[in-house]
């Protein structure tokens, strides 16, 4: 059986919020408001690949069984996921998605509480 993803509603907001962090950056960076939307939306159908490859290997990345039994996280291409793998369901749960420098664990410790 392979292994699926499945996204958090608080996920899903976070592609939301990482495609607004990347057009106004481009927009800031000289970039016209079309090239910034299609380097942003771009930039993020790259992050949601790079979601779905942990898929392959589901176990990578720093386990934070102090927060939550299972919970890990790992930085690819400055995304920081936030995720539990299901062996039995073959899911990888994605609670959070961070990108660039935010304090994500910071972050990660509210989403919890």
């Amino acid at each position: 059986m392979t292994w699926r993803i499945e996204f958090s509603a608080d996920a899903e907001q976070d592609f939301s919020l990482i495609f607004d962090h990347l057009f106004e950056s481009y927009k800031n960076l000289g970039s016209e408001p079309k090239s910034a939307f299609d380097y942003a939306e771009k930039r993020l159908a790259e992050i949601m690949t790079t979601a779905e490859s942990l898929c392959d290997a589901p176990y990578r990345g720093t386990l934070h069984n102090d927060l939550l039994p299972g919970l890990r996280h790992v930085t690819i291409n400055q995304a920081i996921f936030w995720f539990n793998p299901d062996e039995v369901q073959k899911i990888v749960r994605i609670f959070a998605v961070f990108y660039g420098g935010q304090d994500h664990i910071r972050h990660m410790l509210v989403r919890l509480l």
